[in-house]
């Protein structure tokens, strides 16, 4: 996907990976420590956020978006 600004397309890669680590690291913290189960619901929600955030950006875009003049008529694709 064309994304701009690149740190905002990094974090919405990123984020969900984050978010697993998290996520299934506190399942097993939590039979330690109970409060962990408030990192099970986070993780959560950053991998709820993060997924809706690419299907939101990936719909617009097939349906919505048209590529900068100069982008389309670059050679060598969409580099950072």
């Amino acid at each position: 996907a064309y994304v701009r600004p690149l740190w905002f397309k990094h974090a919405v890669i990123a984020i969900p990976f984050i978010a697993i680590i998290l996520d299934v690291s506190a399942w097993y913290l939590t039979k330690v420590y109970a409060s962990f189960a408030w990192v099970v619901m986070i993780g959560g929600v950053f991998m709820a956020l993060a997924f809706a955030t690419q299907w939101v950006v990936s719909m617009y875009q097939i349906w919505f978006y048209r590529l900068p003049p100069e982008v389309a008529r670059r050679e060598g694709g969409d580099v950072g």
